[in-house]
């Protein structure tokens, strides 16, 4: 029998249901060992200030990805605000082609 290798890179990425699903990724060219990436073209960001996380906070984010709200049991369509929360993020930092999150650790939050 023989046996052929192939050599698979894997990349990090981030992404939530909501946002169909990925939000940020390396790529062959940007790529940062940790982190999950930059985010994808056409999806903007801002932070919220959280009490206690000196450099991070609420992330935010919106695009054409995003979907427009949830189908509820018995309540119908709720739609989404503006921005889609998608929550503490203790660590972020900028990099030379978008936004790379280094860490969203919870437990790093204050309690």
């Amino acid at each position: 029998m023989c046996c052929q290798c192939s050599i698979i890179r894997i990349f990090e990425g981030y992404g939530t249901t909501e946002a169909s699903p990925i939000l940020s990724l390396n790529t062959p060219l940007l790529n940062k060992k940790g982190s999950v990436g930059c985010l994808l073209p056409g999806i903007e960001y801002k932070l919220e200030p959280v009490e206690g996380i000196e450099s991070g906070g609420n992330l935010l984010v919106r695009g054409a990805n995003i979907m427009k709200g949830y189908l509820i049991h018995g309540e119908g369509f709720k739609p989404l605000k503006d921005w889609y929360r998608i929550g503490p993020v203790t660590l972020l930092k900028l990099m030379t082609k978008g936004l790379s999150l280094l860490n969203r650790d919870l437990s790093a939050l204050p309690k």
